[in-house]
């Protein structure tokens, strides 16, 4: 079995909730949001850097994506096999 195929059998895990991060980040937005302009200020910064939790869902999200796509190209090769022995199998 070589590593790539041992790769597409780890099981993808979600990531962590409730990561230190995102209290730490809604604990300054709501200190922020009592300053004139801190909620624009804290959203632009939300905007333009994530979170270690949110970086750690967008990776998830697109192993999850990638590991669907090579199932469906997996069923799509198994329908092509299926489909040719069975219209070889007719004449």
């Amino acid at each position: 079995m070589s590593n790539n195929e041992q790769d597409d059998r780890k099981p993808i895990k979600p990531p962590v909730k409730n990561h230190p991060d995102e209290k730490v980040r809604s604990f300054v937005e709501a200190v922020a949001s009592e300053v004139p302009l801190g909620g624009m200020v804290v959203k632009l910064a939300g905007d333009l850097v994530p979170t270690q939790a949110q970086k750690a869902r967008t990776e998830w999200e697109g192993a999850i994506s990638e590991r669907t796509n090579e199932h469906s190209e997996r069923l799509d090769r198994h329908a092509q096999m299926t489909s040719a022995k069975h219209d070889t199998g007719r004449h």
